[in-house]
């Protein structure tokens, strides 16, 4: 219940400072969390950034403004926060299909985006298996890529970035593997408001990023970590998972997130196949 109220009111707060400034601490404090957590829970949650979310709603109410009169194309882009008309036009345009002059036409279809609202659902009829584990600092070499949440539908650019990984590649990141964490595994890190690091990794002793190409070295602090278990074909099981971690197992089970990468561990098996599994490790400290 807590995460329910405190995430309905964060978007009490966002209705109330549409035409304002947002400030991103103050939505987090609202829900309860920090700024971190927000914006790493929310696209999980909700299947889209939290910036991106801000900014269809801030175009669906210019729009309803524009087509009833109470502003200009001119007032509605100071309003909403573009820098120039311009700029409000080009948004405009993208989400709604025409320009915002052309929005009080007859018959002009445009799209509205209706607030969020958070509510309680009966579940509980799929249960998840999860440990809570104790692991000491290690450190971990990979491939990274830059993720925008707004560009990253359906997991889109992490799957391509697994489906873009050359053989060699694999075949030199498992080769300086520690063993850690046995195997190849995807690490995000570094979330911001809009777009997070996503690495494809092995846990290895710094000294061996020079062996691959492009190898860039993530250190990992000593931590509580909860193991999940995540069955099905990827990536939908792992959205899946994580939408339930953070929706359903987090807000009954007395942790909560840190700010530390979350990890998930990939077994060498058919990732197409409907009982596939793989781990997801989130770090959590007590509440």
């Amino acid at each position: 219940m807590d995460l329910l109220n405190g995430m309905n009111r964060s978007m009490d707060y966002i209705e109330e400072n549409l035409s304002e400034n947002i400030d991103f601490e103050v939505l987090a404090r609202t829900a309860g969390c920090s700024r971190q957590q927000y914006t790493r829970m929310f696209p999980l949650i909700t299947g889209i950034s939290l910036s991106e979310y801000i900014r269809r709603r801030r175009l669906t109410v210019a729009a309803f403004e524009l087509q009833q009169n109470k502003v200009t194309v001119i007032e509605a882009a100071i309003k909403y926060g573009y820098e120039s008309p311009t700029a409000f036009n080009a948004a405009f345009k993208k989400m709604h299909g025409v320009a915002p002059s052309k929005s009080k036409a007859k018959g002009i279809a445009l799209k509205s985006y209706p607030r969020l609202s958070f509510n309680i659902q009966i579940k509980g009829d799929v249960k998840m298996n999860y440990s809570i584990e104790e692991k000491p600092a290690f450190s971990i070499v990979g491939i990274k890529g830059k993720v925008a949440y707004a560009e990253n539908e359906n997991n889109s650019i992490i799957t391509k970035m697994w489906k873009d990984l050359d053989e060699k590649t694999k075949k030199d990141l498992l080769k300086i593997s520690d063993g850690f964490i046995n195997g190849l595994i995807g690490v995000s890190a570094n979330s911001t408001d809009s777009e997070f690091d996503y690495y494809i990794a092995v846990t290895a002793s710094e000294n061996k990023s020079s062996d691959i190409e492009g190898g860039e070295i993530i250190r990992i602090a000593s931590s509580s970590w909860a193991r999940f278990e995540a069955v099905g074909a990827a990536p939908e099981s792992i959205i899946n998972t994580f939408k339930r971690i953070f929706t359903e197992w987090m807000p009954e089970s007395g942790y909560e997130s840190t700010n530390m990468p979350c990890i998930e561990v990939y077994r060498e098996e058919d990732s197409n196949s409907a009982d596939y599994k793989c781990e997801i490790l989130v770090p959590v400290t007590k509440k």
